[in-house]
């Protein structure tokens, strides 16, 4: 039995998307905006957590 090997090679069709550095910092900025306010929300709850764990 005789096994023929092939090598595929594939091109992109379209060009990458080019990211300017407003562009990076933008989504940067909106991570770090959303991870403050995680970061907020979960100080609410410990704050409030250890509130009514004191009132026992």
């Amino acid at each position: 039995m005789k096994v023929q090997s092939q090598v595929v090679t594939a091109k992109r069709s379209e060009p990458q998307a080019e990211i300017s550095d407003d562009g990076v910092k933008e989504v940067v900025s909106q991570i770090f905006q959303a991870y403050e306010q995680e970061l907020d929300e979960a100080k609410w709850w410990t704050r409030l957590h250890i509130k009514l764990k004191s009132k026992r």
